[in-house]
């Protein structure tokens, strides 16, 4: 009896060392060696300082900056050590009024938008992660002509940089992305 359990704990701590620290350490390491600026997370540094990250939404308070979708991700939104959504059941109360919230907020800072036109949808709904980088094209568009007013540029010199930082992601999506960060910082430069 007493070879079956040592065998038997041979056997657990062969399998912990196998896939606890020599798979996750191989994998990392591949990663590393393989995809190295993916793998550290894209981050964006500006005079040896982090400013982010291409892969994780940020939030951005000034109206001379675009902002990106909303987040749930921690208890101010945005935080990547909490990923997640706020869950809302379709039907609640709270979701409504968050929603409406959002709408009027976004129509209170991009007046010039046409009450006709509805404010797209990633600016007022949540990602399942809450840490999105990217909004629709028509997110950024719709915010050109606040930022282009207070920055002091026209409408046009904005919305052409929007369109150059614009792309069409992988998976056979057709519509536009923009990094709200890489577009951020393009706007400083």
């Amino acid at each position: 009896m007493w070879s079956h359990l040592v065998r038997a704990l041979n056997s657990v701590f062969v399998f912990v060392l196998l896939c606890c620290l020599a798979y996750p350490l191989g994998v990392t390491g591949l990663s590393r060696l393989l995809f190295q600026e993916q793998s550290s997370g894209r981050l964006v540094e500006l005079k040896k300082r982090v400013v982010g990250s291409l892969q994780i939404g940020q939030l951005f308070h000034s109206k001379k900056y675009f902002h990106g979708r909303p987040s749930h991700a921690g208890v101010a939104g945005y935080d990547g050590g909490i990923s997640g959504a706020s869950n809302y059941d379709p039907m609640s109360s709270l979701l409504s009024l968050v929603v409406k919230a959002r709408i009027a907020k976004n129509r209170d800072d991009n007046p010039s938008w046409p009450e006709s036109h509805p404010v797209p949808a990633d600016l007022i709904y949540a990602s399942g992660s809450g840490l999105d980088p990217d909004i629709s094209l028509e997110a950024a568009l719709f915010q050109v002509p606040r930022v282009a007013s207070h920055r002091g540029k026209s409408i046009e010199e904005i919305s052409v940089l929007v369109n150059e930082k614009s792309f069409i992601p992988g998976f056979g999506q057709m519509h536009r992305l923009v990094n709200v960060l890489q577009l951020n910082l393009a706007l400083d430069l």
